[in-house]
């Protein structure tokens, strides 16, 4: 957890400043034409992996031919999903208005090559609960991939290609380091028993599949209904709370799943853990977005200028839907690790389809229309999937509930607080970007004032105990 946070820290502040600087030098078009590949990606990739991975990561002994097996039929479908990326783009492109651009979005076919590698060494890693070599192939491929070979290309004047070539150099070098790390040895074994792994990672690619609509599926009516420009709007602001989002959440689900595989028979162990993560995750993720959601102007004004005014009201919704987003990521790791997985597929596929028949509507009426159908989808899947979770772990519902409630104290307390603050350095005439500093500060020390002050009247008793325990291992780990 500790390296996985570090790396987070990191990583969130390098999307950031690559946001910033694509937005500013590549413009809402560009960013429209590789969010679309972006788009579309998702369900290829996890077709490609199959679900392989995390059936590595469940399987209870572990065995080298395992490896062998997953890693043959994983290498056979990159071959087949990387052929059929290419025919799609050059089929959709024309019906998207993007046949120019098929060329620099096929090479999203020569990521998919990687995938098998990259998976089976993050599989291992992630099953052995080494996170600091993940998080640095992550950062390292990210700064020296993405980050810098996108930036030159901007500069150059690249366009589109600019993006491509970088997302493509960063998962070549994260790849290379992973497999340097885990000395993976390539070999091949079409002949075995994978009746397990085809069958776990076939429910694991329909969650992450049914994931990926709901969380692309008011991308898609985007470009359907408005076209690129405003799908570039579109994606600055999702990606702008997205991607903290989800490098929060993911790291931990990363460790949360092999963690709650190893604890699953004992239940009263694993009810403490799953309250003590659910009061932490939403303790820290409720006060962040909804402070996002009240600054949504100052905030767009201060990172891309005036001319992305339009994305500042998209944030509130978007922000706010983050919330329940993270929890639904953490409940699904929960849920796959106790031996809910069925359960987690069924809420996803369901929550997928009431999403398409919001956003279907929603596109007819306005872009921000598109973004508010956003929050009710994912305040019912995090519902849902708490409502499963008390099921499968056998948690008292009240037990659950108070996990939420440190959260919603300190949401309750600063957003307010930050709204007039704002208010009040906009009629003092300082500028967005002082103003959002001078925000950023204030925010910071309420959470860490009011936290440390309240932790033992709001925080659940799962969760101070989880921290008591952590404070003694890493003093434990100094005096080593």
């Amino acid at each position: 957890m500790g390296w996985s946070y570090s790396g987070v820290a990191v990583n969130v502040a390098l999307q950031l400043a690559a946001s910033v600087v694509f937005a500013r030098l590549l413009g809402a078009h560009t960013i429209g034409v590789f969010a679309f590949g972006l788009l579309v990606f998702p369900p290829f990739r996890f077709i490609c992996e199959f679900g392989l991975g995390s059936a590595l990561v469940q399987k209870q002994d572990l065995a080298s031919v395992d490896v062998e097996l997953a890693l043959s039929r994983s290498v056979i479908l990159a071959l087949i999903t990387a052929a059929a990326w290419v025919l799609c783009v050059h089929a959709l492109a024309p019906s998207m208005h993007q046949q120019q651009y098929a060329p620099a979005l096929s090479c999203f076919a020569l990521v998919l090559l990687c995938l098998p590698l990259q998976t089976l060494c993050t599989a291992v890693l992630t099953r052995k609960l080494e996170q600091k070599y993940l998080q640095i192939s992550s950062l390292v491929g990210y700064a020296a991939g993405y980050l810098s070979v996108g930036v030159y290309g901007a500069l150059h004047e690249w366009g589109v290609w600019s993006l491509m070539l970088g997302f493509l150099a960063q998962n070549l070098i994260a790849t290379a380091i992973l497999l340097v790390h885990t000395r993976l040895e390539l070999r091949l074994r079409l002949k075995g028993d994978a009746g397990f792994l085809w069958r776990f990672g076939a429910r694991a690619a329909a969650i992450n599949i049914s994931n990926w609509l709901t969380s692309s599926l008011d991308n898609m009516a985007v470009a359907w209904f408005f076209g690129t420009r405003p799908l570039g709007v579109y994606s600055v602001a999702y990606g702008l709370v997205r991607a903290p989002a989800d490098r929060i959440v993911t790291t931990l689900q990363n460790v949360l799943f092999p963690a709650s595989v190893l604890a699953r028979n004992d239940t009263e162990r694993l009810a403490k853990g799953c309250i003590a993560v659910i009061d932490a995750t939403f303790l820290i993720v409720a006060p962040a977005f909804c402070a996002v959601a009240i600054l949504s102007v100052t905030i767009i004004d201060a990172l891309y200028g005036s001319d992305w005014r339009q994305a500042a009201w998209l944030l509130p919704p978007l922000a706010l839907s983050m919330i329940f987003h993270c929890l639904t990521v953490v409940v699904s790791a929960l849920l796959w690790g106790s031996g809910g997985v069925n359960r987690d597929l069924r809420i996803q596929w369901c929550s997928a389809a009431a999403f398409l028949i919001g956003v279907l509507l929603a596109g007819r009426v306005s872009l921000v229309a598109v973004a508010w159908t956003v929050l009710p989808v994912t305040v019912l899947r995090a519902a849902w999937g708490m409502s499963a979770l008390v099921t499968t772990v056998g948690i008292a519902p009240r037990r659950l509930l108070s996990a939420f409630l440190s959260g919603l104290i300190l949401a309750a307390l600063i957003a307010p607080a930050l709204f007039w603050l704002d208010g009040f350095f906009q009629r003092a005439l300082l500028s967005s970007i002082a103003r959002l500093s001078w925000d950023v500060v204030a925010a910071a020390l309420a959470w860490l004032g009011l936290a440390a002050l309240l932790r033992a009247r709001i925080m659940t008793p799962e969760l101070q105990t989880g921290l008591r325990s952590m404070l003694v291992a890493l003093k434990e780990k100094h005096r080593a």
